[in-house]
């Protein structure tokens, strides 16, 4: 089930078509009546301004950066997402590769450093199972899909880094490999997020201008002139508007 934020509601419920009317004062033009909320993403273009707003955001900007700068000026939803997923899927199986090596070197069946490994190799099966999820979800178009598995993947080998950490220490250094990889997914993780919230944006933007001649009809039919609570409305719901227009689709930032 989708589930809307509070405001996004309100503006879905307000999103019914009013009569096609004009006022001596203000003329109000009637957009089409929207049912149905776009189910693909937003379109997220790779400016410069978009790649400093998601590295920003990630585990090692640097490498955000290096990554994204090859996609400059095409959209990172699918396909150059998909790209950086199976970059993710290939470190993850050259770690479990190296941590199963280390784990059959040890031949204390009761070693507690072994048992770590053995974690280790389970937590990233785990994870490399919810990116091929995530990847699925990527061709379906599924940005809400793509995020939490990408979240589930890097809370897994968080969990890895958390084993290792314990006493006696492994000394293999795994933890740079760890960092490595949840660096590369929290790329895929914040692309996700944006283009959701950029989708989310743009659907507030939609219904917010579909709000005012909504309550503007109603006003009419009590008020001989535009009353100050229909103003104070219209000015609300203005804000709104131009407030989601500078993050919508297609604008830099």
């Amino acid at each position: 089930m989708i589930k809307f934020s509070f405001l996004t509601s309100f503006l879905i419920i307000l999103a019914m078509p009013p009569p096609a009317n004009s006022f001596q004062h203000e003329t109000i033009v009637i957009n089409p009546r929207i049912t149905n909320l776009p189910e693909t993403p937003a379109v997220v273009i790779a400016t410069d301004a978009i790649i400093h707003n998601i590295c920003s955001q990630t585990g090692n900007p640097e490498t955000c950066r290096h990554t994204l700068s090859q996609f400059e000026g095409k959209p990172l939803f699918p396909k150059p997402l998909g790209n950086i997923t199976e970059m993710a899927k290939k470190h993850a199986k050259k770690t479990a590769k190296k941590i199963y090596a280390l784990y059959d070197a040890i031949k204390d069946k009761k070693s507690a450093v072994k048992m770590r490994y053995n974690m280790c190799l389970k937590q990233y099966a785990n994870a490399m199972n919810l990116l091929n999820k995530a990847d699925k979800s990527l061709n379906r178009g599924e940005a809400s899909k793509v995020k939490m598995y990408s979240s589930n993947a890097v809370n897994e080998v968080y969990d890895c880094d958390q084993e290792l950490h314990r006493k006696p220490y492994e000394p293999s250094n795994l933890s740079e490999e760890n960092k490595m990889f949840r660096d590369i997914v929290s790329i895929i993780y914040v692309i996700s997020k944006k283009s959701l919230d950029l989708a989310e944006a743009s659907n507030v933007n939609l219904y917010s201008s579909l709000a005012v001649p909504y309550v503007y009809s109603c006003d009419q039919d009590l008020h001989k002139k535009p009353s100050e609570d229909y103003k104070v409305f219209r000015d609300i719901v203005s804000i709104i508007y131009v407030i989601c227009s500078t993050v919508s689709p297609g604008k830099k930032g």
